[in-house]
């Protein structure tokens, strides 16, 4: 069976399976070691995610799973997958600006130093606490070292290039007398390097003073019963600080006082006795009044997780929906350094099921349409062509479609992120094509070479099926087949090659578009 395959193999290739030159380099049997099957790459938006960060300077993401491992993402088509050597859930990552390091806390006692500036990534060095679980991260632009809060309530000073402890540790005693729980922050002061804002889940905060190694001030407010503290963290300009917690309240203190805060609101102000926790919250520093961005706090928010993220400018108050569960947030600084006034531009959510990159500027916060293929099986595929070396000018062709197609609920400015190198400074020009038919009708053009796959063109047909005289929400048609382009023809004639047949089943399956 094996040579009949190969003889009918080598046939199509127009070689003469029966000559001496055939039979002399091609094996009668194949075993074990002729095979070599791993995986090379991987496509579309990762399982299980969990948690997002972003590096201001080298301006590249990283989101990380529950399963181990994580993706990294640049410039329009660039993606890296990593992977942890134990299957363990990625609780929070941190990158090492401009020094090419990203630092993960996993939830297997562990924190990781991953090198990226190698050509394969890898792990450098990893840190172990056997007895107790890291429940934070934390450092600033230009520091040697980085804080390290545990469950039992110590922080941990560790030196970020040798990744070993400093021996420097502030003790949870020094808070109080009863344990206070998980160190939930452990925040530099903006303009002085040499205090820490240190804070804890049973809602205690202290100031604490590195060089002299004692608390300067203590800052503790009582939400009320079986209310925790969530999230805490500085504005840049060092003259407040935000505490957000369990029962939908934001917290401002002025670092100066510590008798009591200085505001107290709550986000749903309709309804402040529901059990409404707010999940993060993130203080913004500008020249003008101070942007705040946090997830939760809401009536509707009660059942389930958030799906809204809520953003605070001066008066104003927008909320901005996510189709699924937000994970995780951050905002793009304009500049590394906490305490220079910040531009906003760009509010990147996770999600259960994407990746959702907010343009701050544009009227009602606009998505980035994403250059990756995050959602290849959204909504799922039932068909699909594979078409190589196209031809130069249709592929030009379809690039400067491309550039002129921005829908209106999408922003136009170029994306945001620019991070990453390819393994040539310029990639040549795509000539593979991939077209794929999903149940909602729609077909979708991508282009991949090598380990890249973007999406290009997305085209919906429910309108060419429609029967009635007025069609306002015709059923969306099922792909079950498709046929890829022969050479020479135009852009406007694509729809021509396409063979769209109506699903069996005659069901609905997803929206029509």
């Amino acid at each position: 069976d094996e040579r009949c395959t190969m003889d009918g193999f080598l046939k199509a290739l127009g070689f003469d399976s029966k000559s001496e030159q055939y039979l002399e380099k091609i094996p009668e049997s194949l075993s074990d070691k002729d095979f070599d099957v791993h995986s090379t790459f991987h496509h579309g938006f990762p399982s299980r995610p969990c948690s997002v960060a972003y590096d201001p300077v080298q301006q590249v993401v990283a989101v990380g799973t529950e399963t181990g491992s994580i993706l990294l993402v640049g410039k329009p088509g660039l993606e890296r997958h990593l992977q942890h050597p134990e299957e363990t859930c990625v609780a929070q990552m941190l990158f090492v600006c401009n020094r090419g390091y990203l630092v993960t806390r996993c939830s297997n006692h562990k924190l990781y130093l991953w090198d990226l500036k190698c050509k394969e990534p890898n792990i450098a060095h990893h840190l172990e606490f056997n007895k107790e679980q890291p429940s934070l991260i934390s450092s600033t632009f230009g520091s040697e070292w980085m804080y390290v809060g545990v469950d039992v309530g110590n922080v941990y000073v560790v030196h970020v290039e040798s990744f070993q402890l400093s021996g420097y540790t502030i003790y949870w005693n020094v808070a109080s007398k009863n344990r206070p729980g998980d160190v939930i922050a452990a925040e530099e002061h903006p303009l002085d390097p040499s205090k820490v804002l240190v804070a804890y889940s049973s809602s205690i905060c202290i100031l604490w003073n590195v060089k002299t190694s004692t608390v300067e001030k203590n800052y503790q407010h009582n939400p009320g019963r079986d209310h925790i503290l969530t999230c805490v963290c500085w504005l840049g300009n060092g003259k407040y600080f935000g505490c957000s917690y369990s029962n939908g309240s934001i917290v401002m203190w002025n670092p100066q006082k510590d008798s009591r805060p200085d505001k107290i609101f709550f986000v749903d102000e309709l309804d402040t006795t529901a059990f409404k926790p707010i999940y993060k919250l993130q203080l913004m520093h500008t020249d003008g009044d101070p942007w705040f961005f946090f997830s939760g706090g809401f009536t509707e928010d009660y059942d389930t997780a958030p799906k809204t993220l809520t953003i605070m400018h001066g008066r104003s108050t927008r909320l901005v929906p996510c189709p699924s569960t937000i994970l995780d947030f951050t905002y793009f600084p304009s500049s590394p350094h906490a305490n220079v006034p910040q531009e906003p531009s760009v509010l990147l959510a996770l999600t259960k099921k994407e990746l959702l990159f907010f343009d701050l500027k544009s009227a009602g916060y606009l998505n980035f349409n994403i250059p990756y293929a995050m959602d290849l099986h959204v909504p799922p595929v039932t068909c699909i062509q594979y078409s190589g070396n196209c031809p130069e000018g249709f592929v030009a062709s379809l690039h400067s479609a491309n550039s002129k197609l921005v829908p209106e609920f999408l922003s136009g400015k170029p994306w945001p992120l620019k991070g990453g190198k390819w393994g040539k400074e310029t990639p040549d020009l795509c000539t593979d094509l991939v077209v794929t038919g999903h149940t909602d009708g729609s077909v979708r053009l991508w282009f991949c070479t090598s380990v890249i796959m973007q999406p290009f063109f997305t085209i919906r047909t429910a309108q060419y099926f429609c029967t009635s005289a007025v069609c306002t929400s015709p059923k969306p048609v099922q792909i079950q087949r498709s046929h890829t382009l022969p050479s020479g023809v135009d852009v406007p004639k694509i729809l021509h090659p396409i063979i769209l047949t109506p699903s069996p089943s005659g069901e609905e399956r997803g929206e029509g578009g």
